[in-house]
């Protein structure tokens, strides 16, 4: 499509680089799939057959551009749903594993945050979720083991990603999103909110 159909928060996001080679046959929709599974950009077709980029937001609710917040009146909504992201699904602890080396198959780097590094000591209640409180390895006193919590990526999501600075941001941002449940509504509304 034209370069003015994709329209992205760039501003948030501007800092984050990628680079990755090709060295096994890939389809370009998968390729598009895993480089974006390791950004926050959801890369799609719009209702008129545009290509767009919808972007979750650094403060994960950002509002899409030229749209304004609504009210949603109750009588409005046909039916709605909700319910709360699974509790097995917070994590504490990220491990990500990035910089692919391609003559052996082997990340090169990883990245390693706690929820200490967003919120600070003492901050984040564990118990909320029904997490064991993470403690001091007793092999290694400088690593802090999360028991129920901790997530390792060593998966094609590291291999687009080369720059330290990116894997971190990238690491910060994964756990921060994924730091706390979420809650999910469903709801169908009339054509009257079409416009959403």
């Amino acid at each position: 499509g034209e370069m003015d159909s994709v329209n992205y928060e760039k501003a948030q996001y501007d800092d984050w680089a990628y680079d990755f080679t090709i060295h096994k046959r890939i389809s370009s929709k998968k390729l598009i799939e895993e480089i974006a599974s390791a950004s926050p950009f959801i890369p799609r077709f719009d209702t008129m057959g545009k290509w767009k980029f919808t972007t979750i937001g650094i403060a994960g609710g950002a509002t899409p551009e030229g749209s304004t917040n609504h009210i949603i009146k109750n009588d409005d909504c046909i039916s709605f749903t909700y319910k709360r992201s699974p509790v097995e699904d917070v994590i504490t602890k990220i491990e990500f594993h990035y910089n692919m080396d391609y003559g052996d198959e082997s990340f090169k780097d990883r990245i390693v945050l706690d929820i200490v590094d967003i919120f600070g000591e003492g901050e984040y209640n564990y118990s909320e979720y029904g997490l064991k409180d993470p403690y001091i390895n007793p092999l290694d006193s400088s690593e802090i083991i999360h028991p129920d919590s901790t997530l390792v990526i060593e998966d094609e999501r590291g291999t687009y990603i080369r720059e330290s600075e990116t894997a971190e941001k990238f690491a910060n941002w994964t756990l921060a999103w994924n730091c706390n449940q979420h809650l999910i509504i469903k709801c169908r509304l009339s054509l009257k909110y079409i416009n959403l």
